[in-house]
């Protein structure tokens, strides 16, 4: 499996696409798939996720240790998950160009909110 994740200068990024400069467009075109969302493979343990979290849980409650996934990180996810819903609803693909929401537009959670959480 493979995962793409935003990089920190990604994060960091302060710029208008309506307003850009094409040597600025042609640079973050370039390394946009390799420095700013770069993509890493994953090594994914064969077997059932869900059956492997109810034996996990079940053992917490027998041992009294911690799970190894706590709640905080499925409310996470979850939040992550509601928010990309709710931003491609609330895109029109038929709008003209300057109604459609860029990267600068604010998210209902920033992924810093997210992270600080």
């Amino acid at each position: 499996a493979s995962v793409q994740s935003t990089s920190d200068e990604m994060l960091e990024l302060d710029i208008n696409p309506l307003n850009a400069t094409t040597e600025e467009k042609e640079s973050i075109s370039a390394r946009f798939f390799t420095e700013l969302v770069p993509r890493q493979e994953l090594s994914v343990p064969a077997g059932n996720a869900i059956a492997s979290e109810h034996r996990d849980f079940a053992q917490a409650i027998s041992t009294g240790q911690s799970v190894q996934v706590p709640g905080t990180a499925g409310r996470d996810a979850l939040a992550v998950a509601l928010e990309i819903q709710q931003r491609l609803h609330a895109v029109r693909h038929d709008a003209p160009h300057t109604g459609v929401p860029s990267p600068n537009t604010p998210a209902l959670i920033s992924l810093r909110q997210l992270n600080a959480a």
